[in-house]
């Protein structure tokens, strides 16, 4: 008599109906309209800049400004060589612009896209797609000052730089759990999000960005204890032809690991709520 293989779906291993089994298709279904989220962000983008002459340029320039303008007046005051502090420090405000507008883009993730909830019958999750996307192609205008600022110093990170992909990937992965969480979380309770932007405030300062960490060889634990900062260092080094502490990954792996537990369990005892709260 033949017997049944078990299906490859992640979601039969659950009964069908459970909180486990309705999040985890959520998201699967989210995912397959790749074409839709992929639009989504396009069009969210350009949306900002209607009108505009020169449209999404504005991010490279407003960028290149920052990074020019601060990373000279820094080297001056820190006595850095310019060739090696101003890629540091545009690989930093790259990046960090990255994780704050993640963070903040993932508390409003569902209050925002409430006419999309409540008009719609669509995955939650393709909103979640859809910040995370919009902000890669953020990253993407914003990259082009970095590697601007590499050709001006000559500097080439040869093979290492491959190792800026799975630091890439690691980041779409905490993108995608910190706005399941902390989305859930703030449409539920409105006084998040600001708590969370004067967070990343105080953070910002904290994290080397501006500042290197063997200014201050002393506060290396403290640097250490930063998550901000080996989600940082495992992009950045590889663009400055530096190889990441194996610490490092395995402060960032556990993060992650740790971050979607965390996001799954909320996330599917409460996502049916959603619609309720925005």
């Amino acid at each position: 008599m033949l017997q049944r293989m078990p299906s490859s779906d992640p979601v039969a291993v659950f009964p069908a109906g459970s909180p486990t089994a309705s999040a985890l298709a959520d998201l699967t279904e989210g995912l397959r309209a790749w074409h839709l989220w992929g639009r989504l962000a396009w069009y969210q983008v350009r949306g900002q800049y209607r009108q505009s002459v020169i449209g999404p340029l504005w991010l490279t320039l407003s960028m290149a400004v920052l990074v020019g303008s601060l990373g000279f007046l820094y080297t001056y005051l820190f006595h850095r060589d310019p060739a090696e502090y101003l890629p540091y420090l545009a690989g930093g405000f790259v990046l960090w612009g990255l994780i704050a507008r993640m963070v903040n883009d993932g508390c409003n993730v569902f209050i925002g896209g409430s006419q999309f909830i409540k008009q719609i019958r669509l995955p939650l999750s393709l909103l979640v797609y859809r910040m995370v996307l919009k902000n890669f192609i953020i990253l993407a205008h914003h990259f082009v000052v970095l590697v601007a600022v590499m050709v001006l110093v000559r500097l080439w990170p040869g093979w290492v730089g491959l190792l800026v992909l799975p630091g890439l990937a690691l980041f779409v992965l905490n993108g995608l759990w910190v706005a399941l969480l902390l989305g859930t979380i703030s449409a539920r309770f409105r006084d998040v999000p600001p708590v969370i932007g004067s967070l990343l405030q105080l953070s910002f300062f904290l994290t080397p960005i501006l500042w290197h960490p063997d200014m201050r060889p002393g506060l290396t634990y403290v640097v250490n204890l930063n998550p901000f900062y080996h989600f940082i260092h495992i992009v950045r080094a590889p663009l400055l032809g530096e190889l990441p502490g194996l610490h490092n990954y395995l402060a960032a792996g556990a993060i992650t690991l740790a971050g979607w537990t965390l996001a799954l369990l909320v996330y599917r005892r409460y996502r049916n709520r959603i619609a309720y709260w925005v």
